[in-house]
């Protein structure tokens, strides 16, 4: 089988590397938004776990479905693709310590198209140059945000309320605080619906255009992020709208 190899270096030790990987956030975070992934329930690094996502190939979105094994904790974890597009897939991610503080991911992968007799010659033009993409952004990804929470390891961890949780920037701050090691509970609307991979974590449900809680408690939170409001794209902007999008940042907090 063809197989794609990269090196990622990190200014950090390789335990904090493997933690940030191990921690609930990870998986949304390395995922880059253009490719279409949506995670459906990401599995701890413990052998068998499986990690489920829906990616998009033009107006198909099938799901993915990997297994992880032969994880040994600090070191190494594998995934093999039980169900999907490819014809085979089985990476390797191996965790290599280069000095005291600084460390290296090694990935491994061994994969095929389907029909591979008969595809393999298009894999320069419909796979290999999205793998390269994937694999420079998750590098940098991980690099800023491990820099950014190294920034910060000598701050006790937070219990940390977030509204607009479902929103791009609030997904995204989510899985960030929670690679960081802080306690998330989300602040919604008894309409909202949560995404399948999140729709076990901590919730406090609230009225925001009467600011009255309906379900869980305001009380014990460390740091309130408000994101919630209508969109500011989604809409040709006129002056109802402008007073909807204002309102709805302002009334909740009044």
């Amino acid at each position: 089988m063809p197989t794609y190899s990269h090196i990622a270096a990190y200014n950090a030790p390789v335990e904090d590397v493997w933690s940030w990987y191990d921690s609930k956030g990870a998986f949304r975070r390395i995922m880059p938004e253009w490719e279409g992934i949506r995670p459906v329930k990401a599995g701890a690094l413990v052998n068998d776990a499986t990690t489920r996502f829906k990616i998009t190939l033009g107006p198909l979105r099938p799901t993915w479905v990997a297994r992880h094994y032969g994880v040994v904790s600090g070191e190494v974890f594998n995934d093999v693709m039980e169900k999907g597009p490819f014809g085979a897939w089985d990476h390797e991610h191996r965790f290599v310590s280069t000095s005291a503080k600084t460390s290296e991911i090694h990935d491994t992968i061994q994969w095929k198209l389907p029909l591979h007799p008969l595809t393999f010659w298009t894999a320069p033009f419909t796979v290999k140059g999205r793998m390269k993409q994937m694999f420079a952004y998750r590098t940098l990804r991980v690099q800023e945000d491990i820099k950014r929470i190294s920034q910060y390891a000598d701050q006790p961890k937070q219990k940390v309320l977030v509204s607009g949780s479902t929103g791009l920037i609030g997904m995204q701050l989510c899985a960030f605080l929670q690679a960081a090691g802080h306690h998330v509970t989300r602040l919604v609307r008894p309409s909202t619906v949560l995404p399948s991979d999140v729709d076990d974590e901590p919730c406090v449900v609230w009225d925001d255009r009467k600011g009255e809680v309906i379900e869980g408690s305001l009380e014990g939170f460390d740091t309130v992020i408000h994101l919630a409001g209508l969109g500011i794209g989604d809409k040709r902007w006129n002056a109802k709208r402008k007073e909807q999008i204002w309102s709805s940042r302002t009334v909740p907090t009044a």
